[in-house]
């Protein structure tokens, strides 16, 4: 179905890309390279993305915020509101 919805990419790239994902996986699994919650945590001394001092709470709020006025707006314009089915 995900490759349906982007037809420009080939059966080998999303092979592809996905294998790169696995190789990195693999690296974190035997920690040649940091997860990312030690990797915040040794660079920006976050031990999550809820703790961070730039208000993630906030951020999330004005996000759902928005998305309710966006739903008010496309209603009263008689937009939908949900995406088209891809098939």
């Amino acid at each position: 179905m995900w490759l349906a919805a982007h037809p420009d990419l080939t059966v080998q790239e999303l092979a592809a890309y996905l294998e790169l994902i696995h190789a990195f996986e693999a690296r974190v699994r035997s920690g040649e390279v940091p997860d990312w919650e030690t990797y915040e945590a040794a660079n920006y001394g976050y031990p999550t993305y809820e703790q961070q001092a730039y208000g993630y709470a906030e951020t999330v709020q004005f996000i759902k915020d928005a998305a309710v006025y966006l739903r008010l707006v496309c209603g009263e314009l008689g937009l939908p509101v949900e995406a088209p089915q891809v098939r």
